[in-house]
C-alpha cells in the first residue's frame, strides 16, 4: 500500500484545481498520479474538502450500549442511589448477563 499523500500536497492540489488548472498539470507540478488529483477532486466536490471524513467508529465497540443504559442502569441507579461501581458491575452481569468492568461504568456515567 503506498503512503498516504501528504498534507501540504493536498493543500497544494486543492489550490490548483480551485484555479481550474488541468489535471495532468496538476500532475505534473505535484507529482502525483492523476488518480490522486481525481480522488481529492471528488472529495472536494462530494465532502467540501480534499481528504474524506471517517465515518466509522475507530476501536472496540462499548459494552454498555444506550439501551443497557437506559433499561437497566438507570433502573438500578434509581433503585440504589449511591451504589459503588463494583455493584453495579455485578448487577449487570446478573441481572443483563453483560460483564463490564467498574472503569468502563465509570466511563458511561
Amino acid at each position: 500500500m503506498p503512503a498516504p499523500t501528504p498534507d501540504y500536497v493536498r493543500y497544494r492540489i486543492q489550490e490548483l484545481l480551485e484555479l481550474q488548472i488541468p489535471t495532468d498539470q496538476v500532475c505534473k507540478a505535484t507529482g502525483v498520479t492523476i488518480r490522486t488529483v481525481q480522488r481529492i477532486q471528488k472529495n472536494l466536490r462530494v465532502f467540501g474538502q480534499a481528504e474524506r471524513p471517517r465515518t466509522s467508529r475507530l476501536g472496540r465497540p462499548p459494552l454498555l450500549t444506550e439501551a443497557d443504559k437506559d433499561q437497566m442502569l438507570l433502573k438500578y441507579l434509581k433503585l440504589n442511589p449511591t451504589p459503588y461501581l463494583n455493584e453495579i458491575s455485578h448487577y449487570l452481569l446478573r441481572e443483563g448477563g453483560v460483564e463490564i468492568s467498574s472503569k468502563s461504568i465509570g466511563r458511561a456515567l
